[in-house]
């Protein structure tokens, strides 16, 4: 019986490092501008397909704009990604936190709430794309 407590206060203890080492969250999803690869200025930005592109300035926005699926292909080629306009699990509508978990694929970074939404995101990448699309795209409307 011993050992056993020891053997679980010891993985509740490693768990706890691994947490401990994952609560600085990923890496930014973006640096530099898809378009002129100079860093981003956090306050330039797109708003496409559900999606917040950053940029170096106002005018990489408007090509940004103009052409969305370039900027998205560049920022897959910098294994960068843009973030989601709407913070929500796209499985269950769960509020998610911008520091971890999430799944990226093709300049985009989809957040989850839970192990089987990321099996259901990671299998529908794109339909989980296209309903965060939809969800901002109600968002706007609401607001304005």
């Amino acid at each position: 019986m011993r050992i056993f407590l020891l053997a679980m206060a010891l993985a509740i203890v490693a768990q706890g490092l691994v947490l401990a080492g994952q609560r600085g969250g990923p890496p930014p999803a973006q640096t530099k501008c898809p378009i002129s690869g100079r860093p981003v200025n956090g306050s330039s930005y797109a708003d496409v397909e559900g999606f917040r592109i950053l940029t170096a300035g106002p005018a990489e926005a408007e090509q940004v704009r103009n052409n969305p699926r370039d900027a998205f292909a560049a920022l897959a080629g910098n294994n960068e990604a843009a973030e989601p306009v709407v913070m929500v699990c796209p499985v269950m509508m769960n509020p998610v936190n911008s520091r971890y978990p999430f799944v990226q694929q093709a300049g985009k970074r989809i957040y989850y709430c839970c192990g089987p939404c990321q099996r259901q995101i990671r299998n529908d990448f794109a339909g989980a794309a296209a309903y965060m699309d939809r969800l901002a795209e109600e968002q706007r409307q609401r607001s304005g």
